[in-house]
C-alpha cells in the first residue's frame, strides 16, 4: 500500500513541478533563441519540411550515393549551416494541448514506478533515508549526463537549452527520490515479505 502509494503522490508532486518549471518560470524564454523573420521562418519549414520528422540538414547522402554524394555532403557540411530540424506539428497544435498533459502525466507514472521498482530490488542496501534519496538522485545525474549532455558531445546542440532540461532532470529525480525514500523502505520490504510468507 505504501509502495503505491509512494508512486502516487510522486507522480502528482513532479506533475506539478513541471508546470510550475516549463508554465510559470520565466527562465524557460531565455534559452529559446528567436529567428530574424519568424514568419518568413514559419512559411518556409511548412514548405521544405511537409512531414512531423526530423531533418538532418545538410542530407546525409544516400547509402547507394557513391563517393561523388559523399564529397557533397562532406563539402557542404565543412561549409555549414548544420543543422537538426524537429518537425513536431506541420498543420499546428493548441498551444496548451490537453492530450500532452494527459500522455505526459503517464508517462511521469510509468518512469516512477520503474524507480520505485528498481529501489525495490537494492532497497536493503540503503537504510538510510538520505542513502535512498541520494540513490535516486544519483540516477537522474546519470540520465542527465548521458542524455542532455550526450546530445551536447554528439549533436553539437546548444549547451544553453540542454543545460535547462538537465536541471529539470536534476529536479525531478530530486522531488521523486525525496518522496519514494520516505515511503519504500527495508522495513517496508521486511514487512511486504512477513505477509507474503503468511499468505502461503
Amino acid at each position: 500500500m505504501r509502495f503505491n502509494l509512494g508512486i502516487v503522490i510522486a507522480a502528482i508532486a513532479l506533475y506539478a513541478f513541471g508546470f510550475l518549471y516549463w508554465g510559470v518560470s520565466p527562465f524557460g524564454t531565455f534559452v529559446w533563441e528567436r529567428p530574424k523573420d519568424p514568419e518568413a521562418v514559419r512559411a518556409f519549414l511548412k514548405e521544405h519540411f511537409p512531414e512531423n520528422r526530423t531533418y538532418g540538414i545538410p542530407v546525409f547522402p544516400a547509402p547507394d550515393g557513391g563517393e561523388d554524394a559523399k564529397n557533397e555532403f562532406a563539402k557542404a557540411h565543412a561549409e555549414g549551416p548544420v543543422a537538426i530540424v524537429h518537425m513536431t506539428n506541420v498543420d499546428g497544435r493548441p498551444a496548451l494541448d490537453s492530450s500532452i498533459m494527459i500522455k505526459g502525466f503517464i508517462l511521469n507514472a510509468i518512469c516512477i514506478m520503474l524507480v520505485a521498482n528498481i529501489m525495490k530490488f537494492v532497497v536493503t542496501s540503503l537504510p538510510t533515508y538520505i542513502s535512498r534519496l541520494l540513490f535516486v538522485l544519483s540516477l537522474g545525474l546519470l540520465v542527465a549526463i548521458f542524455t542532455q549532455a550526450g546530445d551536447i558531445v554528439w549533436w553539437k546542440i546548444d549547451w544553453q537549452w540542454k543545460s535547462y532540461i538537465a536541471v529539470y532532470d536534476l529536479g525531478s529525480f530530486l522531488i521523486i527520490g525525496a518522496i519514494l525514500a520516505h515511503y519504500i523502505s527495508p522495513e517496508d520490504k521486511q514487512k511486504s515479505s512477513s505477509k507474503e510468507k503468511k499468505k502461503k
